[in-house]
């Protein structure tokens, strides 16, 4: 059994997620909570495995949708997708921000369930660990779509949004189908705010 202080302590610290702010490098209106992402992130993937019959464990796969990001709120949040892709930080400044973190986590609360959780989801080892970056790659767009494009600042990562989780879908295929509808809202969007929307962003 777990020290009852220190996981006491790790789940008061670990609520500061609910007010680490995501996509630093978007409009107010599009962020949100690193705890809102991971918990509508569960929420999807729990949904998801009922509805393709996943051969997947769905408990570890809720454990690592809860804790893929449980660094955040020590400041990894402030490197998003949009820096990575425009050049601003470099993936090796992301996972070496992340891999700090983590170790201060393990260490100051024995965690090592959840660190290795995280490093099992950073080397994509397993299957879980593929599903859910698929999943969580999708969740963005679907917060997007729900957000409104027009918040985006000036749209001019749009190729970048569209085939923003293409990569990690073809790494877990079975998601191709969901992925396929969530476009169809994305596309809707574009059009919404006349913005082009290429052949390549549709999946075959």
């Amino acid at each position: 059994m777990k020290d009852l202080g220190s996981l006491l302590g790790f789940h008061i610290e670990i609520n500061q997620l609910k007010r680490t702010m995501r996509y630093e490098s978007c409009n107010e209106e599009v962020r949100d909570s690193s705890a809102d992402h991971s918990w509508h992130l569960a929420l999807m993937a729990m949904d998801t495995i009922d509805m393709f019959n996943l051969d997947v464990d769905p408990i570890y796969s809720l454990k690592l949708a809860l804790v893929h990001d449980v660094c955040e709120y020590q400041g990894v949040h402030d490197i998003d997708s949009y820096h990575l892709a425009t050049g601003v930080k470099t993936k090796q400044d992301k996972d070496d921000f992340e891999r700090k973190a983590m170790e201060k986590i393990r260490d100051k609360f024995g965690r090592n369930d959840i660190y290795d959780a995280w490093r099992d989801y950073e080397k994509q080892s397993s299957p879980e660990s593929k599903f859910i970056r698929a999943m969580d790659k999708i969740e963005a767009l679907v917060h997007l779509i729900e957000v409104g494009g027009s918040k985006r600042d000036g749209f001019g990562d749009a190729d970048h949004i569209a085939l923003y989780a293409d990569d990690a879908v073809r790494n877990f295929p079975k998601l191709q189908p969901y992925l396929k509808e969530v476009k169809s809202g994305l596309k809707a969007m574009y059009q919404e705010f006349s913005l082009d929307w290429k052949p390549e962003y549709d999946i075959a």
